[in-house]
């Protein structure tokens, strides 16, 4: 249940932030990996990776948890003219998306969404690599919140 709260809030953090600054990827679909809708690339996509529960260290024992999700940028690679996006234009998107992800505002929020308290929220640095024809960029995001009824 946490893991969906947080993942879905996430999701509508990036859309707000990605939003109130135009960009290169201001029309770009956000949504779970997993998903049953079509994919588009560009696109940005969204993944659970772990979650944790901290049985101790503090007043939430028990009810806290530390939840990873993974926000990645798929583009198909292509030489300039080509169908599908060069790597100055996946550069680029990186770049603003990079903005929305590592935005310290994201924990502040998250907590002003009803139902969910975050108490930490920190971002890795980027990894591009070439996955199954796609060209990819991951950051992985560590939480840790307790669902607040």
């Amino acid at each position: 249940m946490i893991t969906d709260k947080l993942i879905d809030n996430w999701k509508k953090w990036l859309e707000y932030s990605i939003s109130r600054n135009p960009s290169t990827i201001s029309n770009l679909i956000i949504q779970l990996r997993d998903s049953e809708k079509v994919k588009t690339f560009p696109g940005i996509y969204l993944e659970d990776q772990s979650v944790e529960r901290i049985d101790t260290g503090g007043i939430s024992d028990g009810n806290a948890y530390r939840v990873s999700i993974k926000t990645m940028l798929v583009s198909v690679p292509a030489d300039s003219g080509q169908n599908g996006t060069t790597k100055a234009e996946h550069d680029s998107m990186r770049d603003d998306l990079a903005k929305s992800v590592g935005d310290c505002l994201a924990q502040d929020w998250l907590n002003s969404q009803i139902g969910i308290v975050v108490f930490e929220s920190l971002t890795g640095a980027p990894v591009t690599t070439a996955e199954d024809g796609y060209r990819v960029t991951s950051w992985t995001t560590e939480m840790v919140a307790c669902l607040n009824a």
